[in-house]
């Protein structure tokens, strides 16, 4: 699919827009124009980007409609030359519908190909979720939740790929500590195992791309990360007659102490019944 140098029209509105598009598209070396409808959506990148309240539609709707796509699109083509998109799902969505409305002359949309994507098979699709990873971490508002997410997300896929000691290379690039890394992958782990089991606007809000109230804490995620999603199966309840045979021992013991005048030894009975009493708390 051939992308179309960007150009001019006749219509104010249009070249409005395209003046505001060719404006920030300078610093791309590459940028031309393409419909919207030309555009080749990827369910499994569509799931990486962040959901966007009503409100933040709305906005993102009327400054398109006012200023055009002002920053180009970004994509790679498939080995057929259609035209992937990797990021802007949203404006591309805002401006079907705008075009639908009438509100916009026509649905061209400026797009430039990611270099470190060319070339790329669509049977592999990590390098673009690097690439997007990327674009997302260099965001200054991004939550504390999801940089650990999108950390965890990378490492995992680099792991996937056979790379190696990815923990100090990983605290590197990050500039943290190796036990930041390996708490980012038990928290991408457990997130991911609980995707499957909450609504989308609800693993949004775990991950920390909205601002609701995530339904686990930080802790719990990465618990549930650690043991793969597996609750562990509690421990068989000891019988009656262990816990009234222990429960004699302890008192029995306390006896022992009274009598022994060896400081050593009265210390070593105190740890006995210390691990005594444990026992007896996790049986009751």
């Amino acid at each position: 699919m051939k992308i179309n140098k960007r150009s001019t029209s006749s219509n104010p509105l249009q070249n409005t827009n395209l003046m505001a598009r060719s404006e920030a598209a300078k610093e791309y070396k590459k940028y031309g124009m393409i419909s919207a409808e030309e555009l080749i959506t990827l369910p499994e990148i569509e799931s990486h980007i962040a959901l966007l309240s009503e409100q933040e539609v709305t906005l993102l709707k009327e400054d398109i409609q006012h200023r055009g796509i002002v920053d180009p699109l970004a994509t790679f083509k498939d080995a057929t030359g259609k035209v992937i998109l990797v990021d802007g799902h949203h404006r591309l969505k805002c401006v079907k519908t705008l075009f639908l409305e009438k509100k916009l002359t026509d649905d061209k949309i400026p797009v430039f190909e990611v270099e470190e994507l060319k070339g790329i098979s669509l049977q592999s699709l990590d390098p673009v979720f690097a690439y997007m990873n990327k674009k997302q971490m260099a965001r200054r508002n991004i939550s504390a939740n999801y940089k650990t997410y999108l950390m965890g997300q990378e490492y995992v896929a680099a792991q996937d790929r056979g790379e190696t000691d990815l923990l100090k290379t990983f605290a590197k690039r990050y500039h943290c500590h190796e036990n930041t890394i390996s708490n980012a992958v038990l928290y991408f782990k457990g997130a991911s195992i609980l995707k499957s089991r909450l609504e989308e606007a609800e693993f949004q809000a775990l991950i920390g791309v909205s601002d609701e109230k995530a339904p686990y804490t930080k802790a719990e995620v990465m618990a549930i990360g650690k043991t793969n999603g597996v609750e562990e199966s509690p421990k068989p309840k000891q019988s009656k007659t262990f816990i009234e045979k222990t429960s004699k021992s302890v008192e029995s013991t306390f006896l022992k102490i009274a009598k022994h005048k060896n400081q050593e030894e009265k210390k070593a009975l105190i740890e006995q019944i210390k691990r005594m009493i444990q026992a007896l708390e996790e049986e009751l």
